[in-house]
This record gives structure tokens, C-alpha cells and sequence, in this order.
């Protein structure tokens, strides 16, 4: 009976302990999390980004257009990217240019997706400038105006361009 009473009081502590845990670290445990995820889709831009740079040396400056089947198809990155599913992706990622153009020396190119978890973009926001902003998404800058964003970092995540929606951006050159 004795060994009864202990169990039942080691499960009940066990239960309380953690009760506690998820009160009172649940926001550091959701803070990790969507720090996790940031790192995540930046660390698949990096490699959408090297994908990309191996394509265009290897033909000659041309650059590719699409990450399926340029990227994929041809072995410069084993798979298409698949972001985290606590980033809420509405998008896969997409190379956008601003111009319809194949020639490096003309476009900067980006690689982008659509998220809708503001706390992973927020994530971002951070690793990116050390600062959450408000900055739109401008799909209709001119292909300088937008690479002009990019000066002091390579990525960034940008309110829009649908309400309650958030592009994440990796400038690639």
C-alpha cells in the first residue's frame, strides 16, 4: 500500500512540474520556435542562392528561372525547399527578378515565399537588421529599388503583399 501512495504522489509532482514548465516557459519554448523556423527558410534561401550561382557558372552567365526543374532537375540542390510548417507558408519559394531577363549582369534576383506566422517574420526582421519594421513588399519597385533594400543584409521579411501575409526575401545577387 505504501508503494501505491509513493507512485500516486511522484505522478501527481510529475504532473505539477510540468504544469509549471508549460505556464511559465511556454513563451520561451514558442520563442525558440520561431526562431527555429527563421533560421530555417533563411538557411534555404542560402541554398536556393548557391543553387543558383552554380547554374549561372555553369552555362555561362545564364541564369535560371525557376527553382523546379532548373535547380532541382539538374542536381544543384537535392530537393525544392519545404519551409517549416510553424511559418504558415501560403507559397513555396520562387525566384522573382523584376525584370524577364536571364542575364545575370541585368537583374537582381530574389529568392521568395509567402509566410503568415508575423512572429517568424518578426525572427527574421531580427537576424536581418536587429530591428522589427513595418516595411512593405513592393512587387512593382524596379528591379534597383528593391536590390537597393538589400544593402546591408541579404534577406529580409516584408509585410504584404496580402493583408495578414509576410514575404520572406533572400537576395541572391
Amino acid at each position: 500500500m505504501a508503494n501505491l501512495i509513493v507512485t500516486v504522489i511522484a505522478i501527481a509532482l510529475v504532473a505539477v512540474a510540468s504544469l509549471m514548465g508549460a505556464y511559465y516557459g511556454g513563451s520561451a519554448f514558442l520563442k525558440g520556435s520561431a526562431k527555429a523556423a527563421a533560421s530555417a527558410l533563411v538557411n534555404q534561401g542560402q541554398q536556393i542562392a548557391a543553387g543558383w550561382v552554380l547554374f549561372a557558372n555553369d552555362r555561362g552567365g545564364v541564369a535560371p528561372t525557376n527553382i523546379d526543374p532548373a535547380l532541382v532537375d539538374n542536381n544543384y540542390i537535392t530537393e525544392r525547399p519545404v519551409p517549416p510548417s510553424s511559418a504558415l507558408a501560403g507559397t513555396s519559394w520562387t525566384l522573382k527578378d523584376g525584370a524577364d531577363s536571364t542575364d545575370v549582369n541585368v537583374l537582381p534576383v530574389f529568392a521568395e515565399i509567402q509566410i503568415g506566422a508575423k512572429t517568424v517574420c518578426d525572427e527574421v526582421q531580427r537576424s536581418a537588421r536587429n530591428i522589427v519594421h513595418t516595411d512593405p513588399y513592393v512587387s512593382t519597385a524596379t528591379a534597383l529599388a528593391r536590390k537597393a533594400m538589400f544593402d546591408n543584409s541579404r534577406f529580409d521579411c516584408l509585410v504584404g503583399p496580402v493583408t495578414d501575409n509576410f514575404t520572406v526575401v533572400y537576395k541572391i545577387q
